[in-house]
């Protein structure tokens, strides 16, 4: 049987894959970022492109088509890292496979290329505030100005504040290349406050350097601690300031801002009157001719150099009175001195519009006494009887203040004068107490002093081993310093083994303006001897037994520099061993300080330098 009729057809006969051009990076060129997108261009005649088949491979991941991470769009798919939730890195190989629509055994491809990392550099240029600026901007913004070819990412950006952070979520918001974040009011607390700035990044995926920096956060106006005079407060106005103390702890006080004005008068630190030192602000208002109630104002500022300074505002009045009380010090007379623990103060008061009794107040010192039983006004004089003793040796100035009927006050410092209440100092004796010598002295000297009321020459009287001398005589010498005595005048011999006895009796200060001249309470005693040449030791024996009598002896040296004594026993034992000038005194101890049984002991000199030998004896110890 044949084909009843002939049958064919055509076809087109397509055998090359699409054509495949990467145009993101373009011909090679190296990424921009971690996540820069990649786009390639495919094109496929006569089949056309299957855009199902199109699959992206990165590492060993596979993208497919229908990847939210891959875009079909005209002709172009795109591949884009960020949604992908990978970051490229330099040397990665990316694949895309791709195929045509061929009805039959289509043709695919497999376009690889390795992908190389060039990023960009993006950076922050500027941050307001600027770094140790001091603040007081509340709520407090932070602008952080970025450098970026490629825009910028703050999806992880965040800015830190003592434990406060803000994000994309709270807080941060991006203008431009501007990272603008705002800390709510009162939410960050005063001080010197450190903030961090992290996670930013350009949108190709390239990181920005965190930056830390610090501000000082003052939002507090400085603060008056004190002015004077007080609010109300009735002045003179001879001598009188105006002033306050001001401070501001964290950003201090702008001396420029000072503007203390005075009935409307403004004075700033330009001004000869006002200064402002430490934490006080003074003007000098003693030559303004003020009187009746005056207005006083502050204003001050702090330096706070972002959102301006912190200022603050006060205002006092005070009352500057008219012509006071005179006053007149009588008793005790300016300069005097005085030897009267509880010296009375008399002061004359003048004032034809009567005195105010509550207002009085006297300070003499330290101490201040207003009307009551030791301060009286009698008539127009004012009465002190202290009950208590005024400290000896000083200077007590005395201020009175005061005002009359109408109010007009008086403040005056009325002079001063020095209490003495202490007899005169005695500072040594030549010969020194217990001064051994192996000659009488010529002379035998005290020394005394009085720097208040100076010595009263003509109380003197001394004796010497019973022999009394008096000031005037003509052996005895008495000045302001000291005295002298000339032994040999007045027949005073000696020789060894003399111990003469020197006993100051009486020795006065100079009376005073008021009050009677101190006097030594005690008798001055000292003694000295006299001793041969060389070794001496005495007493002999002595009784080192506790009851006070002869319980040590003292070995005489002879020598006014250092010697070395040395006590044995009789046997040659070494007891004791010390270095002394001119005299030592043993107690019957050895060097391990057990005491010495009774018996004679033997001792030797010899001079610490050389150790020559230079004299020796024997020592009694008696039980």
């Amino acid at each position: 049987n044949h084909i009843s009729s002939s049958t064919g057809g055509d076809w087109t006969s397509d055998l090359e894959p699409p054509e495949v051009a990467m145009i993101s990076p373009f011909d090679g060129e190296p990424l921009d970022g971690p996540k820069q997108r990649l786009a390639w261009q495919i094109s496929d005649s006569p089949a056309g492109v299957d855009w199902n088949s199109v699959e992206v491979t990165i590492g060993s991941i596979e993208y497919p088509a229908t990847d939210p991470a891959v875009v079909v769009d005209g002709g172009i798919v795109v591949f884009d890292p960020k949604i992908a939730g990978i970051s490229i890195a330099d040397g990665d190989e990316v694949c895309l496979h791709i195929s045509d629509v061929a009805s039959e055994c289509p043709n695919s491809a497999d376009f690889c290329v390795l992908l190389s990392l060039d990023p960009a550099n993006p950076e922050i240029a500027s941050i307001f505030p600027a770094n140790h600026t001091v603040v007081s901007c509340n709520p407090l913004e932070v602008a952080t100005a970025i450098e970026s070819e490629f825009g910028v990412n703050i999806e992880n950006a965040f800015v830190r504040c003592e434990g406060i952070t803000l994000t994309a979520a709270n807080g941060l918001s991006l203008s431009g290349d501007t990272l603008f974040a705002l800390f709510a009011e009162s939410e960050l607390a005063e001080g010197e406050r450190n903030i961090e700035i992290s996670g930013l990044a350009d949108t190709l995926g390239n990181e920005i350097a965190a930056h830390n920096f610090s501000i000082v956060l003052d939002f507090t106006e400085p603060e008056v601690l004190d002015f004077w005079p007080g609010n109300g407060q009735i002045i003179s106005p001879v001598g009188l300031t105006i002033g306050a103390s001001v401070i501001d702890e964290l950003a201090g006080v702008a001396p420029e801002s000072l503007i203390l004005t005075v009935d409307g008068q403004e004075f700033t630190v330009a001004d000869a009157e006002l200064s402002f030192s430490g934490d006080s602000v003074v003007l000098d208002a003693g030559g303004f001719n003020l009187a009746g109630n005056i207005e006083l104002g502050l204003h001050i500022a702090d330096m706070a150099t972002v959102c301006g300074s912190n200022q603050n505002d006060y205002s006092w009045s005070i009352i500057v009175s008219g012509e006071g009380p005179v006053f007149e010090l009588i008793e005790p007379f300016d300069g005097a001195i005085t030897h009267l623990p509880y010296q009375a103060i008399k002061i004359r008061i003048f004032d034809t519009d009567g005195i105010d009794e509550s207002s009085l107040e006297l300070t003499v010192g330290n101490e201040s006494w207003s009307i009551g039983e030791e301060l009286e006004l009698r008539g127009d004089t004012l009465f002190l009887s202290p009950e208590t003793a005024y400290p000896s040796e000083q200077r007590l100035p005395v201020e009175l203040s005061a005002s009359d009927m109408l109010g007009n006050v008086s403040i005056s410092g009325l002079g001063s004068f020095t209490t003495d209440f202490d007899p005169p100092e005695i500072i040594g004796s030549e010969p020194s107490d217990g001064a051994a010598m192996t000659e009488a002295p010529e002379r035998t000297f005290i020394e005394f002093a009085d720097d208040i009321s100076g010595i009263d020459i003509s109380s003197v009287r001394l004796s010497v081993d019973g022999v009394e001398f008096v000031s005037g005589d003509p052996f005895l010498q008495v000045w302001q310093e000291g005295l002298r005595l000339d032994n040999a005048r007045a027949n005073l011999v000696w020789s060894a083994p003399d111990t003469v006895t020197v006993i100051l009796h009486s020795l006065a200060d100079n009376a005073g303006d008021y009050g009677p001249a101190n006097t030594i309470s005690e008798s001055y005693e000292f003694t000295f001897l006299i001793i041969e040449k060389g070794c001496t030791a005495l007493p002999r024996p002595f009784s080192p037994n506790g009851d006070g009598f002869y319980d040590k002896v003292t070995i005489y040296t002879g020598e006014q520099l250092p010697a070395r004594i040395k006590i044995y026993t009789t046997s040659g034992r070494p007891v004791r061993e010390v270095t002394a000038e001119n005299k030592w005194d043993w107690d019957g101890a050895d060097d391990c300080g057990k005491q010495m049984p009774p018996g004679t002991y033997l001792y030797t000199v010899t001079r610490a330098g050389d150790n020559v030998t230079l004299c020796g004896g024997t020592i009694v110890l008696a039980r």
